[in-house]
């Protein structure tokens, strides 16, 4: 071993850089400031981190960030040793720092990426249909047998989807179809279908937008999963193939995480044993 990978060994084992968490397209991380402790009397006491950051592309050793908070226009380009990434369970409260730093010049970001992505506060009542993607443009978004029916809310979308499956013969009637689509109907399904995820597609936040309501985020990894499996094979996919839901009495579907390919309710503990057996003797 020479000495040149001798010491990369021993720079490896001290920072964990085979463990270590870095930053991907879409990760909000804090940046750090190295210039705050400059002139302070207590530097050990100083906050030297910035942000959040919200990271829209990555090299191999640095990353492309733009502000959370404020003009989606003001990138920067920071190391990966400069960054630290934000659990999701800690808000996008913006942390200020009295210096900065150096801004680089970065060639204005092309393709399907937005200039900011707005996050909303995840208690708030989320799905409903006047919000939007988490562009700061919204994006369109339209059934594929009903192109003129136009909408930026996902949530109409889907329910616009769940009309037509219905009654097909809406979708020579955008308006109509539009205006039924705004009310909470007593048939409609709030949870998206794959076609309804498809023609959501091209929104670049989707997969940001659908992890915060946990029924949107089974459909999308189920999904992800079909798509994959499709494509790629089993081999390819780290999603169970079949996977058997068990709710508890008094558990809703809507508070599990999970991906499943089916499911059984437990109506009361009484039968859970026997519902088991018999779900379990279906399978073998």
């Amino acid at each position: 071993m020479g000495e040149h990978e001798k010491y990369k060994r021993l720079f490896d084992e001290k920072h964990r850089t085979a463990t270590r968490k870095y930053p991907e397209p879409g990760s909000r991380v804090l940046v750090k400031i190295p210039a705050e402790k400059l002139g302070a009397k207590c530097p050990k006491l100083i906050n030297k981190w910035k942000g959040p950051f919200r990271v829209f592309e990555c090299s191999n050793n640095s990353a492309t960030l733009t502000p959370v908070l404020g003009k989606g226009k003001d990138v920067i380009c920071v190391p990966f040793d400069h960054l630290r990434v934000v659990p999701d369970e800690m808000g996008d409260e913006e942390i200020k720092t009295k210096k900065g730093r150096a801004k680089k010049k970065v060639a204005h970001l092309e393709g399907d990426f937005c200039d900011e992505v707005s996050m909303r506060d995840p208690n708030e009542t989320f799905f409903r249909h006047i919000f939007s993607c988490r562009c700061s443009r919204p994006c369109v978004f339209y059934p594929p047998s009903a192109t003129t029916a136009r909408t930026t809310s996902p949530s109409q979308l889907v329910a616009m989807m769940n009309l037509l499956e219905l009654k097909p013969e809406l979708a020579q009637k955008p308006t109509e179809l539009l205006l039924l689509a705004q009310a909470n109907l007593p048939f409609e399904v709030d949870i998206p279908s794959q076609e309804a995820l498809l023609a959501m597609a091209h929104c670049p936040t989707l997969q940001l937008m659908c992890r915060e309501e946990p029924a949107w985020n089974i459909a999308f990894t189920h999904t992800f999963s079909a798509l994959m499996r499709k494509f790629f094979g089993e081999d390819f996919t780290s999603q169970p193939v079949n996977t058997l839901l068990v709710l508890a009495p008094g558990v809703r579907e809507s508070t599990v995480t999970l991906a499943f390919t089916k499911k059984l309710v437990l109506k009361s503990a009484e039968s859970a044993e026997d519902l088991l057996l018999e779900q379990l003797n279906r399978k073998r």
